[in-house]
């Protein structure tokens, strides 16, 4: 049977093989579904054996092989399995090692299927594309190593240059502020002054933790011991002092003590909240913190507009829900991705219902071994 016609004939046993490898792709593949994880496999495959089909010129083969020419059929489908791919955090060398074993199962697959084996010129090819695959294979992760060191210059760099500014503006404010012969009008142009410089600095923190966590490093957290309950306490006062005509209620119960990183899980209540008010237009926040099995539960709950299901899907991805959000007029910005990198990095969760009855309801589950017992 010609490679082609085997590929068309022996889809579904491909597919499996490429889901079983797919599972492999860790942290990425972690609660993916099936449906996830053949993706558009089968599309693919079947454009593989089609443009196998269709007779070639020498010049369209010298065209491919540099990269030149894509398959009127292939270059689509694989290009939605890479956005697709993207938004499920894949990163590049997980993609690439994708196809490289897809096509060693399809090789594999086809050569245990026939009667007769093998000629040597056959396998010898076959061979210099494993030589070529184990290339890439180093080659890949190399790169996006070297790349993520200069990132992370990058990102040193640009913290460093924007917030020296921004801190200038921000000490200069208060300095302003501290003139008692200021009229009311000048206080309220210097405080709101004030406010924009803290709220540039949150953005350039989201900005530098969105990029490198879509890029598929892990936040980096410090775990000190800390009664939860009275970082949350905190927050909800420094939310309410910049939000007097929302009513922000607060009770937690239990002992909340345990290994956390203060400042991120300060960033988390911050964007929680304030993601219900601005983007929510609630007029009244709930948030709840209790102890209980071992793991501590933070919800955030407000009765404003419900959030479109369409949003829902891929709340946690700003780039996954860019057009519903547009279709909607909601921006929820890079808050809600923050949220769930500052969750995943304390080995917790975090999930979301909206309903027109029940409103929204923010629910974070962080593991505290420190008092499970």
């Amino acid at each position: 049977m010609q490679l082609g016609d085997f590929i068309l004939t022996n889809i579904e046993s491909i597919a499996h093989e490429w889901e079983e490898f797919a599972k492999t792709c860790l942290p990425a593949a972690v609660g993916m579904t099936r449906s996830a994880l053949l993706d558009d496999v089968t599309q693919i495959l079947r454009a593989v054996a089609n443009d196998m089909e269709r007779p070639q010129t020498a010049i369209e083969q010298n065209e491919k092989g540099k990269g030149q020419r894509l398959s009127d059929s292939l270059g689509p489908v694989a290009a939605s399995h890479v956005g697709l791919r993207v938004d499920s955090r894949f990163d590049l060398a997980q993609i690439v090692s994708e196809y490289r074993a897809l096509r060693a199962s399809v090789l594999r697959l086809w050569s245990s299927s026939r009667q007769a084996p093998l000629s040597e010129e056959t396998l010898e090819v076959i061979r210099f594309n494993e030589a070529i695959d184990e290339s890439i294979a180093e080659i890949v992760p190399a790169y996006l190593r070297r790349e993520s060191r200069f990132r992370d210059r990058f990102f040193g760099m640009l913290g460093h240059d924007l917030r020296g500014p921004i801190n200038a503006i921000h000490l200069s404010a208060n300095l302003l502020a501290s003139n008692k012969e200021r009229d009311v009008d000048e206080l309220r142009y210097v405080n709101r002054i004030s406010k924009s410089c803290e709220h540039l600095n949150r953005m350039v923190r989201d900005i530098i933790d969105f990029t490198r966590g879509r890029l598929g490093e892990p936040m980096n957290i410090t775990r000190m011991t800390a009664d939860l309950g009275t970082i949350l306490r905190d927050i909800i006062d420094e939310v309410q002092c910049a939000e007097p005509n929302v009513a922000i209620e607060f009770a937690a119960n239990g002992d909340l003590t345990g290994e956390w990183d203060s400042e991120r899980l300060s960033q988390l209540l911050w964007n929680l909240v304030t993601n219900a008010i601005q983007h929510g237009r609630a007029k009244h926040v709930a948030v709840r913190a209790a102890q209980a099995n071992g793991q501590v539960l933070i919800e955030v709950h407000n009765e404003g507009p419900p959030i479109p299901q369409e949003i829902m899907a891929n709340l946690f991805n700003p780039l996954g829900l860019e057009a519903a959000a547009e279709q909607h007029h909601v921006g929820l910005g890079l808050g809600l991705f923050i949220c769930n990198e500052i969750v995943k990095a304390h080995d917790g969760a975090i999930t979301a219902v909206s309903t027109p009855d029940a409103g929204t309801t923010f629910t974070v589950r962080l593991p505290n071994p420190v008092n499970s017992l």
